[in-house]
């Protein structure tokens, strides 16, 4: 049977109820620049739909905020993360991610993997750590 998590295991112990958290981003030091969790959400979903529309759709994202964050993306790395084919008159063009539109998923992917394994060894070192409370004086 599990112990409840603050069940002390001796008198004036107090088990630690902290977590670790992280959030993170890759950052060009360069430029005013960061690639984060929505962004590779959006390539994310890219690659699973081949579509903007979509792939906005599926992360709460208006279709010109989703295309905003392509180009910001393709403007500030200097390279083009998708490439573009239109459709016939009734639509149906296809959003694709370039070869560097892939490796920025996998590098963010990669990363939070290692951030991921940072956290969970932290959460487990706190987690050991116990607080005693001093005897009081005044008994």
């Amino acid at each position: 049977m599990k112990e409840p998590k603050d069940t002390p295991s001796r008198p004036g112990e107090k088990k630690n109820r902290f977590e670790v958290k992280i959030k993170f981003w890759i950052q060009d030091p360069d430029k005013d620049f960061t690639l984060g969790k929505g962004d590779v959400k959006l390539l994310r979903a890219l690659l699973k739909y081949s579509n903007l529309t979509r792939a906005s759709k599926e992360l709460s994202y208006s279709y010109k905020y989703g295309w905003g964050k392509l180009r910001k993306i393709s403007k500030n790395t200097g390279k083009a993360v998708v490439i573009t084919t239109k459709g016939g008159s009734g639509g149906g063009g296809t959003v694709e991610l370039t070869n560097w539109g892939k490796y920025l998923v996998e590098l963010y992917d990669t990363i939070s993997s290692d951030v991921e394994d940072f956290s969970t060894q932290a959460n487990r070192k706190l987690h050991e750590m116990k607080y005693e409370e001093p005897a009081s004086d005044s008994e």
